[in-house]
């Protein structure tokens, strides 16, 4: 139907994570698992929880798909501990509901013995490598945040102007709405649990991308702007998201209009004055920051090209969502997307050309 098949097509030809991700990057194959995963724990916390039998397969199922994913990306080590944290934030809320608590307390536990043990098994079939993330380089991570608090807002006020640039907020606050909708609706446990998920997979992302900017930024600078541990569960938080949004327009009635909206239209602009005045081009790790890396090094004209076109046309979606009217707001979306969709295009080009241009110094960095 139309409320799934739009979000299909925008997720299709949305910029700038996917065609970025898709030249050079494994976050393609990382966030389609991802996608693959919400759709599992949806399936299995609806239908598969009923016979001692189901639970077992259901775990078994679970921890091999979560050691496969943070087998493709070393960043995939807090999508169990969000798994986790999702399914025992239910376990909490329901624990007056044996029925629903037993078996979610079963397969959560289930599901940790079988990632284990696919873990293990994963150590013998494939070569060790050295650990991203060691204990003293992310000590070091947290005693730089906490003594260099101007430092660390300027990092995480880098990383929201980033996470919400491109779509005006617009789907994240859709996303919102409808996952607190949701959650006096315990018929719809798989789908409570999935959203649930996904808020904490962005919340532990955010934090494990904010610890290694810390861990790195005081020696290079270029650290002050980095989100590429984020950007795979945002594509899916947005297509979700802009499913939302469809019915958020279509439900919401005009003297209902939430204050809260004022507020994220606030920070929206305050994204673009940040973006203007105090953004930190020239420390941009190129590479590594799908959602803005289509400021390239100059070669982008930021007002006209970005700035200007966002606030014109993103400004047309947050008057389609005030007015209720799904037509302006879905058109200036779409028309959004594909302006910042041309202009990221020759960068997704560029990037691969970069690193091949510089090959040998790549090489000593990443090795």
């Amino acid at each position: 139907n139309t409320k799934k098949l739009l979000p299909a097509l925008l997720l299709i030809i949305f910029m700038p994570l996917v065609v970025y991700s898709s030249n050079i990057m494994s976050e393609t194959i990382y966030t389609f698992s991802l996608l693959l995963f919400i759709i599992t724990i949806h399936c299995i916390v609806d239908n598969d929880l009923k016979t001692r039998r189901n639970i077992i397969l259901s775990s078994i199922v679970s921890g091999v798909f979560l050691s496969f994913i943070g087998s493709i990306r070393s960043f995939g080590i807090v999508v169990p501990v969000s798994f986790g944290l999702a399914l025992a934030t239910w376990i909490v809320v329901w624990r007056h509901h044996k029925a629903i608590r037993s078996p979610l307390l079963w397969y959560l536990g289930g599901t940790f013995i079988s990632l284990a043990a696919s873990n293990f098994l994963l150590s013998l079939l494939t070569p060790s490598a050295d650990k991203l993330y060691n204990v003293p380089s992310y000590n070091h991570a947290i005693t730089t945040l906490l003594s260099h608090p101007i430092l660390s807002f300027k990092m995480i006020a880098n990383q929201v102007t980033a996470i919400g640039l491109e779509t005006a907020w617009f789907p994240l606050l859709a996303f919102g709405w409808k996952t607190w909708t949701l959650i006096k609706e315990e018929h719809k446990k798989g789908e409570l649990a999935l959203r649930t998920f996904l808020v904490f997979l962005l919340l532990t992302s955010f934090s494990l991308t904010l610890m290694h900017m810390a861990r790195d930024v005081l020696k290079n600078p270029q650290y002050l702007l980095f989100t590429r541990y984020n950007d795979p569960v945002l594509i899916v938080l947005y297509m979700l998201g802009i499913a939302d949004g469809l019915e958020y327009i279509q439900k919401l009635k005009r003297h209902h209009f939430p204050r809260l909206l004022l507020i994220l239209i606030g920070l929206w602009l305050l994204s673009f004055a940040h973006l203007y005045f105090n953004f930190f081009r020239e420390t941009y790790k190129f590479g590594n920051t799908m959602a803005v890396y289509y400021l390239r090094e100059g070669q982008t004209n930021l007002l006209w090209e970005v700035i200007a076109p966002s606030l014109l046309l993103g400004g047309a979606v947050w008057f389609g969502i005030i007015r209720h009217s799904q037509k302006i707001a879905l058109v200036a979306f779409i028309l959004l997307i594909l302006w910042l969709t041309k202009i990221t295009i020759p960068s997704a080009q560029e990037v691969p050309r970069h690193v091949v241009n510089d090959y040998q110094n790549y090489v000593a960095q990443w090795a």
